[in-house]
């Protein structure tokens, strides 16, 4: 998987990932970072027991500590590493206009910011490491848990406040602040049937064998040439 993601040059990866990993490839061309970890990676650049105490349990202890130093090195190498903004609003009405029959209604994930971006970018868009076929809902919560922590600094729970201004600011609701995986599953897999984006590479079973997992979607021809060429 590494050698088809590392064909395509303009490549955008997201959030607490190394490349070289599993099915990852190896370019460092852009870094966009939701607007937790653009801070506390980025802007204050905190070490790895701060990032412990903001992250655990949240993220596996032993993982942060294999992976930090390493994602750490690699930062350097990016082209650009930014904040990936949603504008709730803005990608709503473009979802209306193409007459999708359904509109974000949470907290949109990093990747799925990203996507929606390059979209109206007019970008080709070419989607891996999306788990689709067989997602499950997913909800998760993030300020209610934060503000109330003890390990949460004022600072902290300022940096999760501004960003429910932001989100209803950009046309969300604070009553949808959290992420609804599976909406955006089925957006993601509207928008591929119809070929405004590609997410066959998502459809690549995490086997050694070069095997699909359709899940009822299909897997475009261009990237079965790009694959077999």
């Amino acid at each position: 998987m590494g050698k088809i993601i590392d064909r395509f040059k303009n490549n955008i990866r997201c959030n607490f990932i190394i490349p070289g990993g599993n099915n990852d490839g190896h370019i460092c061309d852009k870094l966009a970072m939701c607007n937790h970890e653009y801070e506390n990676f980025v802007t204050n650049n905190y070490d790895i027991e701060k990032i412990l105490s903001i992250y655990t349990p949240r993220y596996d202890e032993g993982y942060v500590r294999e992976t930090f130093p390493v994602f750490r090195d690699h930062m350097s190498k990016y082209n650009e590493i930014y904040f990936a903004q949603w504008n709730v609003s803005k990608h709503n009405s473009f979802l209306k206009s193409v007459k999708c029959p359904y509109s974000i209604i949470g907290l949109p994930r990093t990747g799925f910011t990203v996507m929606m971006d390059n979209i109206l970018k007019r970008n080709s868009v070419f989607l891996v490491n999306f788990s689709l076929p067989h997602t499950e809902h997913e909800e998760f919560g993030f300020v209610e848990d934060r503000s109330m922590s003890t390990q949460a600094s004022s600072r902290e729970v300022e940096i999760e406040r501004s960003t429910v201004r932001k989100f209803e600011e950009s046309g969300g609701h604070w009553s949808r602040y959290r992420h609804h995986t599976k909406n955006e599953v089925k957006i993601i897999k509207w928008l591929h049937e119809r070929g405004i984006i590609d997410a066959s590479l998502c459809l690549i079973a995490d086997i050694p064998e070069l095997s699909y997992d359709l899940g009822g979607m299909k897997f475009s021809n261009y990237m079965k040439q790009r694959i077999e060429s």
